[in-house]
């Protein structure tokens, strides 16, 4: 579902400003949880390190988000702990 929302935000907005769009954002993030829930690991790191590259742009200004997203990241990480 995820994948199919994030065709239609780019046939909706366009390829190019799907990333400016915050539902578009919103549902990469999703999409990285999914996947790591799932525990397609590496998947999920894109679709984070996605969320996180463009939340934390001069669009989106967000550190809340962008330290949310990191922490995500970081735990998908085994060697985090250790």
């Amino acid at each position: 579902m995820y994948q199919r929302a994030l065709q239609g935000y780019e046939k909706a907005v366009g390829l190019e400003n799907v990333a400016r769009y915050q539902p578009a954002l919103m549902t990469i993030w999703n999409l990285g949880n999914l996947f790591a829930t799932q525990e397609h690991l590496d998947k999920a790191k894109e679709m984070l390190h996605e969320s996180v590259y463009w939340l934390s742009g001069p669009s989106w200004p967000s550190s809340d988000q962008c330290q949310r997203l990191e922490s995500s990241i970081a735990s998908l990480d085994p060697t985090q702990g250790k």
